[in-house]
């Protein structure tokens, strides 16, 4: 059994959960946008977030964890994320039960190699899985973000800077994508 470690104070973090036994967690664009509008309510004040993806069954965000002391435990925040999204999906569709898998994945992110990677696997992820055969039109994605700074969702001053600009970033995210380069790399 994976052992998860509590999301500290000044770390990088990939964070990342899917649907129980793969099921669908978001089913319209209405889905996808409250469950963003919840992620800003309950990570803002906790994170910065550099990179995510929403996919139908899953979603991925590569955050920094603000520096303390917080109101709430940055763990904390997303478990009531998760929570807080599962109850009004639950109630709109007239189900009951777990939404998510619990607990929510997420490891720590060290390397300046590994977020450069993690982020173009992060905003690839959509074409990776087939849902679209170009990533860029995937609507769900912070990718759109490098040319819209006024984004609430992410901030990407920092996403840009870590990529030394924002032509080097969308170049990276261009470039074929590593043989053998899976889930399993940042997990």
């Amino acid at each position: 059994m994976i052992t998860y470690h509590p999301l500290e104070s000044g770390n990088i973090y990939h964070v990342y959960n899917r649907g129980n036994n793969r099921e669908d967690l978001f089913r319209s664009e209405d889905d996808f946008s409250l469950f963003m509008k919840l992620y800003a309510h309950h990570t803002d004040p906790i994170a910065v977030t550099y990179a995510f993806c929403l996919l139908p069954n899953h979603f991925h965000f590569l955050i920094a964890v603000r520096e303390g002391p917080h109101r709430i435990e940055p763990s904390q925040a997303f478990s009531n994320l998760c929570n807080a999204y599962a109850r009004r999906s639950n109630f709109q569709r007239q189900r009951c039960g777990a939404l998510f898998q619990r607990p929510f994945g997420r490891r720590m992110v060290t390397s300046p190699t590994d977020i450069e990677r993690l982020i173009v696997y992060i905003h690839r992820n959509p074409e990776r899985h087939g849902l679209i055969h170009d990533y860029r039109e995937w609507a769900y994605s912070s990718y759109h973000s490098i040319s819209s700074p006024e984004s609430s969702a992410t901030t990407p001053s920092p996403l840009i800077l870590a990529f030394g600009g924002e032509q080097r970033l969308r170049t990276a995210h261009l470039r074929a994508v590593e043989p053998g380069l899976d889930i399993q790399d940042f997990v």
